[in-house]
């Protein structure tokens, strides 16, 4: 017993106990540390209590909101600013209403709110009822009695001039015709309907008991456009689309439609849409230009890898470049030849053609003293002449050249050429990538395996260094 009040004597000589002063703006205000009570403030609005801190003493007196005062130096002075308590007393009819004070909820009416002076903003409301917003102004010890009677939440009527489907403020809420009970205030309908435009747009909901609201849902059309050829571009009011594309919704009615493909003559529909779905194909017509071949007399003609007879010859082509390849017995000419500018061909086996291939982003050649970047397919006098190769390294040679030959050139020893042909304009990939719209000529591509395309047809090839390989869609 007697060890026992030792250790309690020592433990409490342990504590550091202080006094504090704490000054309020009025006096009689009570002061707790928890549920003790450790004084007053008197007339003098002064009061020394005896404190160990850390401690939060509440100070509290009737008519004044309480205030926690935190400790932390038991030699310091405190001013406490008593605020004066306002009151709100909220009833409604009907009982049992929700009430959000300051965005918190509060209670169920009747209620009874202790708050500061100034503005307060209350929402009252209940379910299927309408929500009240009420703002009061409180002066210092004033009560005031807030007492509200909830209109039932109205009921809204929406109908159609065709059957919809209908969202209210997002939420998806049924088809017209279609009864609701919506808050008073601001909404947003989005009506929707097969074959028509979609509606939307803002509505007012009062507390009236009940409302109709009519939705007029317009007819709408829309287009595809079915045409079997790559690189399709539909021209409608000036914005562009791409065949098999739905397009909609428009005005049923006249339409003009502006069909443009490369290698194919423009074409304008009027159509006239009906409501829903309008599907049509249209055909093409190659655009053709007529390619006369006269000299030499009695020569082998090629394009496009196609033997297309002897000279002179009239060839329809489609328009765009085209590799034409000319042979009279041991003598041989080649060119490139865009018909929509050239329309007659005369060849000259008198001198020889020099075709230049190579990377154009990386190569360069100078024939006698003259620049070319490739593909480049120029004719010179025969005889001697200068050569030079601009790649990743420089090369520089003298090549004797012969009348009625072709004589090709590689700006890089490691890579292959390709030729893609077709009958009509398609697109071409190389490897799953887009190299563009057929013809396409002496693409340098590495020496080794290639998957190509043209149009629906794929081909694996293997191509050797300083190859060309023609390929053409049957």
């Amino acid at each position: 017993m007697q060890r026992t009040l030792v250790l309690i004597l020592v433990l409490l000589c342990g504590i550091s106990f202080g006094k504090i002063r704490i000054l309020t703006n009025v006096s009689g205000v009570e002061i707790r540390a928890g549920h003790s009570l450790l004084g007053f403030i008197d007339q003098t609005k002064t009061a020394v209590v005896e404190i160990t801190p850390p401690a939060t003493l509440t100070l509290s007196k009737p008519g004044y909101l309480s205030s926690a005062l935190p400790v932390r130096d038991a030699s310091s002075t405190y001013y406490v600013e008593m605020i004066p308590a306002s009151y709100i007393t909220v009833n409604s009819t009907p009982s049992n209403a929700y009430v959000i004070f300051d965005n918190s909820f509060v209670g169920v009416t009747p209620l009874k709110l202790t708050t500061f002076p100034g503005t307060a903003t209350l929402i009252i409301g209940k379910e299927d009822y309408t929500e009240i917003n009420k703002t009061v102004f409180l002066h210092p010890f004033e009560e005031v009695s807030v007492s509200v009677s909830l209109p039932e939440t109205p009921t809204v009527s929406f109908e159609s001039n065709q059957t919809a489907d209908l969202w209210i403020d997002g939420v998806y809420r049924g088809k017209t015709p279609l009864t609701v009970q919506l808050q008073a205030g601001e909404h947003v309908l989005r009506a929707k309907a097969e074959d028509c435009f979609d509606v939307q747009k803002s509505f007012v909901v009062t507390n009236a008991a009940a409302q109709n609201i009519n939705i007029d849902m317009m007819p709408a059309s829309y287009l595809k456009l079915q045409i079997p050829v790559d690189g399709v571009v539909i021209d409608l009011n000036g914005e562009k689309h791409m065949s098999g594309e739905l397009i909609g919704p428009l005005n049923p009615g006249k339409l003009n439609v502006v069909i443009e493909a490369e290698g194919y003559a423009k074409k304008t529909l009027e159509l006239s849409l009906n409501q829903g779905l309008n599907e049509i194909t249209v055909e093409l017509q190659e655009e053709s230009h007529i390619l006369n071949v006269l000299e030499p007399v009695d020569a082998v003609v090629k394009i496009d890898n196609i033997p297309r007879g002897r000279t002179p010859v009239k060839v329809s082509l489609i328009e765009g470049i085209h590799l034409v390849e000319i042979q009279r017995g041991s003598k041989f000419w080649l060119g490139i030849v865009d018909v929509t500018q050239d329309t007659v061909l005369r060849t000259d086996f008198s001198r020889a053609t020099v075709v230049l291939l190579g990377n154009k982003k990386n190569t360069l050649f100078v024939v006698n003293g003259t620049s070319f970047v490739p593909p480049s397919v120029i004719y010179i006098k025969p005889g001697f002449c200068s050569l030079e190769i601009r790649s990743d390294i420089v090369s520089k040679r003298i090549v004797e050249l012969l009348p009625g030959t072709v004589n090709y050139f590689f700006g890089d020893e490691d890579s292959g050429y390709v030729c893609l042909f077709s009958r009509v304009p398609e697109s071409c990939f190389v490897d799953e990538m887009s190299v563009g719209i057929s013809p396409i000529l002496f693409l340098p591509l590495k020496s080794g395996e290639h998957v190509l395309q043209i149009g629906q047809k794929r081909t694996v090839i293997e191509l050797l260094p300083q190859e060309i390989l023609y390929l053409e869609q049957k």
